[in-house]
């Protein structure tokens, strides 16, 4: 482990742009997975803050069909696995606490609060 720091991924969820690398198109091709989410295609997909999260078993599923070997969301050294379900994204957590926005944003940001995921461009904390 390089720091101590340690980091919350998430692994049972991927972002359209994670979807895109893993199943070998172009990163820039997040408008087709979004195309795949409103068609129906992609089921079980979720909503966290601003971002589509779809479930990794979908992504291990379409791997396979395009003959990709993937195994999953690998994690770094000091990298913890989380599950999206445990956490709500941060607006959502500062409407239900008695602190803003900006306030939990500021305490992530110097290191108040430890135990935080980002998932795509949104910040979540674990529900409470």
């Amino acid at each position: 482990m390089i720091n101590n720091k340690k980091v919350y991924k998430v692994v049972d969820y991927l972002t359209p742009a994670e979807v895109c690398k893993a199943i070998g198109i172009s990163e820039k091709s997040t408008p087709l997975i979004t195309r795949w989410i409103n068609n129906g295609k992609i089921r079980g997909h979720k909503r966290f803050g601003r971002n589509k999260a779809i479930p990794v078993n979908w992504v291990k599923s379409e791997c396979q069909s395009r003959g990709i070997d993937w195994q999953g969301v690998e994690l770094e050294d000091n990298e913890i696995g989380v599950s999206l379900d445990g956490y709500i994204d941060l607006k959502a957590y500062a409407s239900n606490s008695n602190k803003t926005y900006d306030q939990l944003y500021k305490d992530i940001v110097n290191g108040k609060i430890k135990n935080y995921i980002r998932f795509g461009n949104a910040f979540g904390l674990p529900k409470e």
